[in-house]
């Protein structure tokens, strides 16, 4: 287990209680531990989290996404390509896909190098699921780019190519 450090933004209020921050005030212990005294009584929150994919095997993880996107982009089927995107991104890459087949090869060629350099820490989304989120670097004709990719319920999606 590891702890999570709070910004100052967060250390103010957790989960609807009023928390002092790791390290300072009230016997907060700096591990992750926030002395909880809403009610008086200096109950201990403990914001241990489980340790999280490292970088690596996150990379391994999207593989199944590099390789399903550029594939389904090669063979210029829209619907299978819009699939490996976060359905709100969906029909407008689809749209997009549809009008310039010849964008579809552009792209499958440029994820030959793509490779994700970075993943964020764990991140609640609004509907309450754990979301990471990603950068996935790609480089063409001397280039570099770079797509935002999204961890949802264990899938990696493109979020933005």
């Amino acid at each position: 287990m590891r702890s999570i450090a709070f910004t100052l933004l967060v250390m103010t209020v957790c989960m609807g209680q009023v928390c002092a921050p790791p390290g300072g005030g009230d016997g907060a212990t700096g591990n992750g531990d926030i002395p909880d005294n809403t009610d008086g009584n200096n109950d201990v929150v403990n914001w241990d989290l489980p340790d999280l994919p490292s970088l690596a095997e996150e990379q391994a993880a999207i593989a199944p996404t590099i390789t399903g996107m550029k594939t389904a982009l090669a063979a210029g089927d829209t619907a299978a390509a819009a699939r490996w995107l976060v359905p709100e991104s969906r029909d407008a890459y689809q749209a997009s896909f549809a009008q310039t087949p010849e964008l579809m090869s552009l792209l499958a060629t440029a994820l030959e190098s793509a490779q994700l350099m970075m993943v964020s820490e764990d991140d609640r989304a609004n509907d309450n699921t754990s979301r990471r989120i990603g950068d996935v670097e790609i480089e063409y004709d001397g280039i570099v780019f770079h797509a935002t990719v999204v961890k949802v319920d264990g899938t990696w999606l493109f979020v933005k190519l």
